[in-house]
């Protein structure tokens, strides 16, 4: 499921007749989750954050991109016990991703000299964003595979950096973008300038 950053999110759990006792819990497996919210015998927990409905929905107020990863639903009645899971991605705005590359000096888009058939190096970053998101590089439409790097934290905004190594020949542009779940492109660009000689076409070659 899919909520957009700031809203209030509800999650629903399946209910049977008979069933009245609902709780929720928040990890990489039921588990080995934390228990967040429940209500049992019509009697609901007490938190700021989560809220159980009486047909066992889970509310989530002020969702952010703390709030992703995996919830689950106990669902109790007096003869049976059962469980639902679901995945949570929050939407955020693109304003909210900031997104550098290296040697640009914070600006979105920038142009480098680099020295022609020698090996180079170009890290790009994106702060505050979603481990399930991606950060990409791109020559034109074509992607340019790196090594990236998201660090083990879930449900948390995290610094990814995604490096490519290269022997430029002629002049070229790249951008890097960050691309997640249902949310808009945001990226930043660079142009590639050889030290000397004459640009006549466009060719990287990636190593």
């Amino acid at each position: 499921m899919v909520f957009d950053e700031g809203d209030t999110a509800l999650v629903p759990c399946i209910k049977e007749a008979n069933e009245n006792d609902f709780f929720w819990s928040k990890g990489k497996w039921y588990d080995n989750g934390t228990n967040i919210a429940y209500i049992a015998r019509g009697i609901p927990s007490e938190s700021n954050k989560y809220d159980v409905d009486s047909d066992g929905t889970l509310v989530i107020r002020r969702i952010s991109l703390a709030d992703e990863g995996n919830y689950f639903c106990r669902i109790l009645s007096d003869s049976t016990e059962s469980y639902v899971g679901v995945r949570i991605y929050v939407r955020v705005s693109v304003e909210a991703i900031d997104i550098a590359i290296e040697g640009c000096n914070s600006s979105s888009s920038c142009v480098k000299v680099l020295e022609p058939s020698l090996e180079s190096q170009l890290t790009c970053t994106a702060n505050m964003i979603s481990e399930s998101m991606t950060l990409k590089w791109y020559n034109g439409t074509k992607e340019i595979v790196g090594d990236v790097h998201v660090p083990e934290s879930v449900g948390q905004k995290v610094k990814i950096t995604n490096v490519i190594k290269f022997i430029l020949e002629v002049e070229s542009h790249l951008t890097c973008q960050a691309e997640g779940v249902n949310i808009a492109k945001s990226m930043a660009a660079i142009q590639l300038k050889k030290k000397e000689g004459k640009v006549t076409n466009f060719f990287v070659y990636y190593l």
